[in-house]
């Protein structure tokens, strides 16, 4: 799904031209492909339908003094979307956002807004794929992370080293366990998300550091590297 931006000629569509369909929500327009329904049926996308689907449930239960208290800490921090423009989530959407960072990283969400600062991102990331053993690892430096800290690992393979736009390929892969020190494995998590390692493949990472307390993240890193027989 791409967003756009209109300018003088066309200020608004709605509907569908050829294969593309142009729409708008409340963060404004953006245009998608034409596709029939179709049901994903993946055990990664069956589990975050289920989890998404609790944690928006969780919201019914907070007080109205918790929902107020979302609703204007998503006010003072809005998010940048992919056209560098600040977008302010509701409370609801700001709540799911960070319970579900919280519960991937193995934390015990509380209902309440995070308190704190953004964790710093980690200094440098690696990483490294070898076919025999179908072994995968990334590395990072200023190892081990603080206390409550988790190192978030998406992945992808790209055809092509200098592959730059990889958003719509990135898989969630991984978050390590508080504390985390180089290397990370993610052997499984990758072949299981995104199949065997094959000598030659290119092998794209990001990872972020994530608070399991607040839910807040650094921004992510980026690492790339061609699969090796050894």
């Amino acid at each position: 799904m791409a967003k756009i931006l209109y300018g003088e000629s066309v200020a608004q569509m709605s509907g569908s031209v050829g294969g593309t369909v142009h729409s708008r929500n409340r963060y404004g327009a953006y245009t998608r492909q034409r596709v029939h329904p179709t049901v994903a049926t993946s055990d990664a996308a069956n589990m975050a339908k289920t989890i998404l689907s609790g944690v928006s449930a969780a919201w019914d239960k907070l007080t109205s003094d918790e929902r107020v208290a979302w609703a204007s800490y998503a006010a003072n921090n809005p998010i940048m979307d992919r056209v560098g423009m600040k977008q302010v989530l509701d409370g609801h959407a700001m709540f799911v956002r960070n319970t579900i960072r919280i519960r991937s990283a193995g934390g015990t969400p509380t209902g309440s807004p995070p308190i704190g600062v953004t964790p710093g991102e980690v200094d440098t990331i690696s990483v490294s794929g070898h076919e025999t053993g179908q072994v995968a690892s990334v590395a990072f430096t200023n190892s081990p992370l603080n206390a409550d800290e988790c190192l978030e690992v998406w992945g992808c393979v790209c055809q092509r080293v200098g592959q730059n736009y990889v958003k719509n390929k990135m898989r969630m892969l991984q978050t390590s366990d508080p504390a985390a020190t180089s290397p990370f494995g993610v052997s499984t998590t990758w072949t299981a998300r995104l199949g065997a390692l094959v000598t030659g493949q290119i092998m794209k990472v990001q990872g972020r550091v994530i608070n399991q307390v607040t839910g807040l993240v650094s921004r992510f890193m980026d690492a790339t590297a061609t699969v090796t027989m050894t």
